[in-house]
């Protein structure tokens, strides 16, 4: 519950960011004030319906959060060996991720890139992996769980069939 509250307060600030900036940007540069020399940008919010606006982003911040990020199962043939974890970590670094820490059997892995990282709704770009058991649980941004547990599945894959 604390983690969903931090991500749903970062999601808040990051859109209500986002869209101040996109307020600003149409004020500013699409000659609203060129042909309205006595309109403020606060006016012109209010004439934007911004209130509504905001009160829209608010309701996707906290929505946003139980939607973007997931926790998914990846099955594997018995328990995790230390060559398996170790291609688990070459395939993240492959894909500029970084191995942060290991520790109570949970991989957690950060993206390398710090701009990336700010712009994946301000640092909430962890990976981790639990390998405690059978499945291996990963969770993270919906996006990059799913694009690397298939990459998982497929090395192991690859590995069951050479055997």
């Amino acid at each position: 519950m604390k983690r969903y509250l931090i991500r749903a307060l970062k999601s808040l600030i990051m859109f209500f960011g986002m869209a101040l900036l996109i307020f600003m940007l149409a004020f500013y540069l699409g000659n609203v004030q060129k042909n309205h020399p006595d309109l403020t940008f606060w006016e012109f919010a209010k004439l934007s319906n911004l209130r509504q606006m905001g009160l829209f982003l608010g309701l996707f911040g906290l929505v946003y959060p139980m939607v973007g990020f997931v926790r998914k199962k990846i099955y594997t043939n018995g328990s995790l060996a230390a060559t398996q974890k170790q291609q688990i970590i070459d395939m993240f670094s492959r894909t500029n991720y970084e191995l942060e820490k290991d520790e109570n059997m949970v991989l957690t892995f950060r993206y390398r890139t710090k701009h990336i990282r700010f712009m994946r709704l301000l640092y909430e770009d962890a990976i981790r992996v639990n390998y405690s058991g059978n499945p291996l649980i990963m969770d993270g941004l919906r996006k990059d769980v799913f694009r690397l547990s298939r990459g998982i599945e497929y090395t192991f894959r690859m590995e069951a069939e050479l055997e």
